[in-house]
């Protein structure tokens, strides 16, 4: 989900293939379908998350039947896949994006244990060029990710951590160390381990931090502190 010029916003729903856009006044409509000129045969495109520029123009995660990575997706004529392998080995399932302020895009490819390194667990970062680099490899199963309100922060969650961690920015848009940003209260330890319903991110005006886990929506000041979590009545997925 994004928040659209004007009030609305836009969502994606995997299940589907379509992203739609709801106004202010709650009418729904359909800004993209699976049925387009690169794509006649209407093959599932998947988009689990959405980001968008100035301009208007949608960037999503997309895992299509024969081809994943991140593409454009709207307007119509300009979509296309702007990344769908690192150094030639393709992405597995990228599942959330970040896009900065001057075009670059982080998103976080879980991979899969069976895979191995064969498609590490990493962030990887679109540069405006084009050119993809790894982000971090400091994660396990990465999964939401948000930028700080002034680009010089990557927040994001790992699918086996209780913690949501913070990365600076270097120069050439790689992530410097891992470290403990926010404690999260939604999580539970079994004898399969730790399982915490982790998922999508955003950040306000005042440079809160919001991610979803078992508890609901998680809070966190700029500094780190858990301000509670926001119950929710079913489990969400992402949020702006």
């Amino acid at each position: 989900v994004v928040a659209a010029p004007g009030g609305g916003v836009y969502f994606t729903e995997p299940s589907v293939s379509r992203i739609y856009r709801v106004d202010p006044d709650d009418t729904i409509s359909v800004l993209f379908d699976p049925h387009h000129p690169d794509d006649p045969a209407g093959e599932r495109w998947r988009l689990p998350s959405l980001t968008m520029d100035d301009q208007g123009v949608i960037y999503a995660c997309r895992r299509a039947n024969t081809q994943v990575g991140v593409a454009i997706v709207y307007p119509a004529d300009k979509m296309r896949f702007i990344a769908t392998a690192y150094k030639g080995v393709p992405f597995n399932a990228p599942n959330d994006l970040a896009l900065a302020k001057n075009g670059g895009i982080y998103f976080t490819d879980p991979g899969s244990a069976e895979q191995g390194a064969q498609r590490p667990h990493h962030i990887y970062y679109i540069k405006p060029s084009g050119e993809v680099i790894i982000g971090t490899d400091q994660l396990g199963r990465p999964n939401g990710l948000v930028l700080s309100r002034d680009d010089k922060i990557v927040y994001a969650v790992d699918s086996t951590s209780e913690y949501v961690f913070a990365f600076d920015v270097q120069a050439d848009g790689s992530l410097g160390p891992r470290r403990n940003f926010g404690h999260l209260k939604g999580f539970v330890r079994t004898d399969k381990g730790l399982t915490n319903g982790i998922d999508g991110m955003t950040i306000d005006n005042d440079g809160r931090v919001y991610a979803i886990s078992m508890a609901g929506i998680e809070v966190f000041t700029p500094a780190g502190e858990n301000l509670g979590a926001i119950p929710v009545p079913v489990k969400p997925q992402n949020l702006a």
